[in-house]
């Protein structure tokens, strides 16, 4: 359960909630259990979605599951940028090129591409790529892919 409210309250309702699960997490004051639960759901549906995209074109391009499986666990892809990525980087405020925003862009025009050609398509995956274009217009192209991150929160506060 991600459940926010005073603690106080929290303690009081606690035994119900653990008669219906064993993971509680307090989130911080009234309202950030849901918005927690919202922002965790939007992640997972969407990952959901890229998950299926990616294992359609490693089926089309007659790749071996489990291969492929093995790869992605290993990288950020299976890891998640939550784990991998971004705490190395752009949490610490450190946009520097890893691993350049244009090159993730090129990498991306090449899945997309492929993908094409096999009649797969990539729906998150065209969704990505006006990000990406849009942060390279904004002069990101040369900084760290993680400086998506900074391209959406600069978004999100133009008026």
């Amino acid at each position: 359960f991600m459940v926010g409210g005073e603690e106080k309250d929290l303690a009081l309702v606690r035994p119900c909630l653990e008669c219906m699960g064993d993971t509680i997490l307090h989130c911080g004051p009234l309202g950030s259990g849901i918005a927690t639960k919202i922002v965790n759901n939007y992640m997972s549906i969407t990952l959901n979605v890229l998950t299926a995209e990616a294992l359609t074109l490693g089926e089309a391009l007659g790749l071996e599951r489990d291969r492929l499986l093995e790869v992605l666990r290993g990288t950020p892809a299976g890891r998640g940028h939550i784990n991998a990525t971004y705490p190395g980087k752009v949490f610490k405020g450190d946009i520097s090129a890893s691993f350049m925003l244009d090159l993730a862009n090129k990498d991306l025009g090449l899945a997309i591409e492929v993908a094409n050609t096999k009649n797969v398509p990539l729906f998150t995956g065209g969704a990505a790529r006006q990000a990406y274009s849009l942060a390279r217009a904004r002069g990101y192209g040369r900084k760290d892919w993680t400086a998506m991150l900074e391209v959406v929160r600069q978004l999100s506060q133009a008026q």
